[in-house]
Formats: C-alpha cells, sequence, structure tokens
C-alpha cells in the first residue's frame, strides 16, 4: 500500500487539528494503528534543540531528514528552493505516520515551484496554515490530520473504484477539510466545496 503513497505524492473529528509550530524535540510516539503523529529527529545547535516554525516542522513530519536542506528563515523562499527540497522529499521514504505531511509538504512546493515567485517567511507560514484542519485518507483507510498526520479514525479498506483509491467517501490523496464537525472535499485552493458533505464527525476518536 505504501506505492501508493510515492505515487500521489509524484502526481500531484473530535480530534484537534494540530498547531503550526512546535519544539523540534517534541517527539510524539506512534501507535500501531497510525494515531500519533510522526516522530521527528532532534537537530541540535550547541548542544540546544532547534525551534522549527510551522514551515520547517511540516517538512521534518513529511519526512525531510537533513537538517541542512532546511531552509533559511532570513532568506527568501524561491521557486528553485521549493525544487530542490521537493526532490528531496521524492527519495525520503514514505511511511503511514508521515502520509499527512507529505501531501500538504508536496502540494506547498508544487504551489511555490509552479508560482514563479519568491516568498517571504511570513508569506510561506500564511500558506502552511491554510492546511490547519485539513485532513487527507491515508493508503490503510485512517483519517489524518494533514499537518501533523495524527489519526482521527478508519473509514474501512482502500479499493480501487472508477479510477480513484477509495473508502467510503472519501478519497486518497484529497484534501477535507474537517473543522466544522463534518469533513468537506476543498478545491485546488483549498476552499470547502459547500455542497458536498463526505462524512459526518460521529464516533472520531
Amino acid at each position: 500500500m505504501l506505492v501508493v503513497a510515492l505515487l500521489v505524492l509524484g502526481g500531484c473529528a473530535t480530534g484537534r487539528p494540530p498547531s503550526g509550530s512546535l519544539l523540534a524535540g517534541d517527539d510524539a510516539a506512534l501507535d500501531t494503528g497510525g494515531g500519533g503523529p510522526a516522530p521527528m529527529p532532534l537537530p541540535v545547535v550547541q548542544g540546544g534543540l532547534v525551534i522549527l516554525d510551522g514551515f520547517e516542522t511540516l517538512l521534518r513530519r513529511a519526512g525531510l531528514g537533513d537538517c541542512h536542506l532546511l531552509p533559511t528563515s532570513e532568506a527568501g523562499f524561491t521557486p528553485e528552493d521549493a525544487a530542490e527540497l521537493y526532490d528531496a522529499l521524492l527519495v525520503s521514504p514514505v511511511s503511514l505516520a508521515n502520509f499527512g505531511p507529505r501531501l500538504a509538504a508536496s502540494s506547498l512546493l508544487r504551489e511555490v515551484m509552479e508560482g514563479e515567485e519568491e516568498l517571504s517567511r511570513p508569506a510561506l507560514l500564511a500558506r502552511v496554515q491554510r492546511f490547519e484542519g485539513l485532513a487527507v485518507l491515508r493508503p490503510d483507510g485512517y483519517v489524518a490530520w494533514a499537518l501533523n498526520g495524527e489519526t482521527q479514525q478508519r473509514v474501512g479498506p482502500v479499493s480501487l473504484k472508477d479510477g480513484a483509491l477509495r473508502a467510503g467517501p472519501f478519497e486518497v490523496g484529497r484534501f477535507y477539510d474537517g473543522r466544522s464537525g463534518a469533513f468537506f472535499p476543498v478545491d485546488e485552493v483549498l476552499q470547502r466545496v459547500r455542497t458536498e458533505i463526505v462524512k459526518a464527525c460521529v464516533g472520531l476518536r
């Protein structure tokens, strides 16, 4: 099933939505059902932990293991920077725990690559915040938050239907807005498609 994750990256709730930034040493445990956020490596500078902002946190949760690839917060973020990080993510390991952050990071990086403009760090962080409260369907049938990978419930087995990998009304590789007690699909600019409600948040863990 993890082959699916590679294909998705190349192509395209009572639980609380994740926050935008955290201490790099906040190494949350991953339970066997995929219910916890992905563990983060501990970058160390002169014996102390590095505090990551929301963009850096997303990249680390998405599986970017090389600290030296993280762009400095002082410099602008260019399409060339985004392409370098995107290539690094393509060759980094994909797991169920980092599936949600991987989709969010790859979507954000592709957007910057296609935009052909340099972004300031505040502008980049604002784009990261658009994924707050968005969820994805993982290849194992769990719905998980896009920013930290924490699972909310298992929808059911994933199977190929109508040309897409689906479980119930959810589709692997698509983002859903879960901030209002129900999941709504979102469009290309991450705005809610209000005419569709795919599942009420009943029985979420």
